[in-house]
């Protein structure tokens, strides 16, 4: 797929390459401006797109800084490396669950457990189009295992690090805002961390560019 242009280039990666290039060359505060999305999305393709071939990046701000230090003018280098990281949480996030909630099973059991989760195929196809979802699946597994041991700020942490995809996140969150309310108010805390870190990168025009986008983004859907 990487080896075929227009296959690595119709990905979700392309939007999350286009915002660490803007990072880069632009400063933060420009990632979501639509024109230069644009601008970089064309670079890569090859020729000039309509308006609604653009992919927007409407993203997390706080992903940014990853984005920026991963990736390069080389695309499919970019490419690589943001799927080495997605991989790398992905397994990391694996190994945590299965230890956690499968304490009894033998090692053999638990590579078998791994194997499969490796190579589930929904994880592969997020994989292959360079989507986020292993990130979302960290924030899940560090909030199951917190709620599960007792540990309330590493759940609110999770639950905090699921705001990357923010429906998801308040399905998860709002019953604790009526049941176990300290695990609420550590996911209260860090989503304020993130969302201070947000607001540091972007400053206030930004922000402004980030909202507009998400509304772009709607009107799109």
């Amino acid at each position: 797929m990487i080896s075929n242009p227009a296959e690595r280039t119709g990905t979700d990666f392309i939007h999350f390459y286009t915002a660490g290039r803007i990072a880069q060359s632009y400063g933060y505060p420009a990632v979501y401006d639509l024109k230069l999305q644009q601008k970089f999305e064309q670079d890569v393709v090859g020729f000039e797109l309509a308006e609604g071939q653009v992919l927007p990046y409407n993203h997390a701000p706080y992903l940014i800084p990853i984005l920026k230090v991963l990736v390069s003018e080389n695309y499919i280098m970019s490419f690589v490396r943001w799927v080495t990281f997605l991989i790398s949480a992905y397994l990391a996030s694996s190994i945590i669950f299965i230890n956690t909630i499968f304490l009894e099973q033998q090692q053999k059991e638990k590579r078998i457990l791994l194997s499969g989760m490796m190579t589930f195929y929904p994880f592969y196809v997020s994989i292959l189009l360079g989507q986020d979802t292993a990130l979302l699946f960290t924030g899940v597994v560090l909030w199951c295992v917190g709620f599960l041991k007792k540990n309330n700020w590493l759940a609110g942490l999770g639950l905090a690090l699921t705001t990357i995809r923010p429906h998801i996140c308040l399905m998860l969150a709002i019953p604790f805002l009526f049941q176990n309310r300290k695990i609420w108010w550590r996911f209260f805390m860090f989503s304020s961390i993130l969302t201070a870190l947000s607001l540091l990168l972007l400053g206030t025009e930004g922000l402004k560019s980030f909202v507009n986008i998400l509304l772009v983004s709607c009107v799109l859907e």
